[in-house]
């Protein structure tokens, strides 16, 4: 790599550490912002940044070679108070698979849960809390965008992250697809229930911009509370039935060990509604629906089924972010042996400049120009002459 700074990577995860260990090193973004920016000041020369989530623990270096070993220098600097170096649980590697780790990361190939939708967020926000205290330099700059770009592909070309995080999401992706006929923002839903899965529900609808959302439950200021949070309405438990007939999807979340939506009221609803078809989403365990001919019910089970569908395409989807990983990669290597190409063109562009500084002078007494002027002009002059052999050079 000539003079690049040699990246590092030392990590404990959820492979590694017990959750002792990991809460041990865990680092939320503001500490480790600011032990980045006391590194910065500290050791300028030092690139650094920290990725912690609840899974793992991560400290990104690049540093000069010609100086102190860097786990010697990590230790004399404020990233030292985070005893990642001192854990016999840790993983270290470094250069080109640190990059192909750090993408895998990003790709969501690393997680405790596969294609994990969150992780590629965590990577963004490390790396441009980094940039802002001023502790990412050119290399781990790089290696970063190539991560980040590798994490975008998969999750916009491939299945790597399809199926929801919870039983929440699950039911609301469903309950969407279920109603393919009217748009998010026109849907009434009806809600039975205040309680954790409801809340769960109600706020996964709101994320999707649900046109109307009523809460109905026993306790009303229990389901106050939620439609406060949910931009929902709140109705009397004596008005439910009324309400699930103009609803577009009725959802029940009560735990309750009989079926509180029983089979002839859906039958009156169903008779109601002229053969507009109604869609229940049974989100209770032990079931809050009573399962008759003609009704279609989403329920736990449904979920169930769903997650094992989503991790098999995800599986499926393996193979292609893993060739998307390593075009990542390359594109780091490629960009590491351009480097002392880079480097030497900007030194002679400096030149350039260096020796029409001194040759102003002559040109603007033979021209007539400013010795501005006649800078300017020798620049362009010789960049004109320069630029062929500059693209032919990049290309081989």
């Amino acid at each position: 790599m000539g003079s690049l700074k040699p990246l590092h990577l030392f990590g404990v995860n959820f492979r590694t550490a017990s959750i002792a260990v990991r809460e041990s090193l865990s680092c939320d973004r503001d500490r480790a912002s600011e032990l980045l920016r006391l590194t910065a000041a500290h050791d300028p020369r030092l690139e650094a940044v920290v990725l912690s989530t609840c899974n793992r623990t991560e400290l990104y270096v690049a540093a000069p070679t010609n100086e102190l070993p860097i786990e010697v220098r990590l230790r004399r600097s404020p990233l030292g108070t985070l005893a990642l170096l001192k854990s016999d649980t840790r993983y270290q590697t470094g250069d080109d698979l640190a990059v192909r780790h750090l993408c895998r990361v990003a790709c969501g190939l690393d997680s405790a849960v596969l294609g994990d939708t969150q992780v590629l967020g965590q990577v963004k926000s490390a790396f441009t809390d980094a940039s802002r205290v001023g502790s990412l330099g050119g290399a781990l700059h790089e290696a970063f965008v190539r991560a980040i770009g590798a994490g975008k592909r998969a999750r916009n070309t491939t299945a790597i992250g399809r199926g929801a995080a919870s039983v929440g999401a699950a039911l609301v992706d469903m309950m969407l697809q279920g109603r393919p006929d009217v748009a998010p923002d026109a849907l009434h839903v009806v809600v039975l229930g205040a309680g954790k899965v409801a809340g769960q529900i109600c706020r996964h609808l709101a994320k999707r911009g649900i046109g109307r959302m009523t809460i109905v439950n026993r306790t009303e200021a229990r389901a106050a509370s939620l439609a406060r949070e949910c931009g929902a309405q709140t109705a009397p438990l004596a008005n439910s039935e009324a309400l699930m007939r103009r609803a577009d999807v009725i959802v029940t979340a009560v735990r309750s060990e009989k079926p509180i939506l029983l089979g002839e009221t859906l039958q009156r609803l169903v008779a109601s509604r002229n053969g507009q078809g109604v869609l229940v989403v049974d989100a209770g365990l032990p079931r809050n629906v009573e399962v008759i001919p003609g009704v279609e019910i989403l329920n736990v089970d449904s979920v169930v089924a769903r997650r094992h569908s989503g991790l098999q395409e995800r599986r499926a989807a393996v193979p292609a972010v893993e060739r998307i990983v390593e075009e990542a990669v390359a594109e780091w290597t490629t960009w590491c042996a351009s480097q002392p190409l880079e480097r030497a063109i900007k030194e002679l562009f400096a030149q350039v400049e260096r020796v029409s500084r001194q040759n102003a002078s002559q040109l603007a007494s033979i021209s007539g120009m400013s010795d501005s002027e006649a800078k300017t002009a020798l620049i362009k002059g010789f960049k004109r002459q320069l630029h062929p052999y500059v693209r032919e050079l990049r290309t081989r």
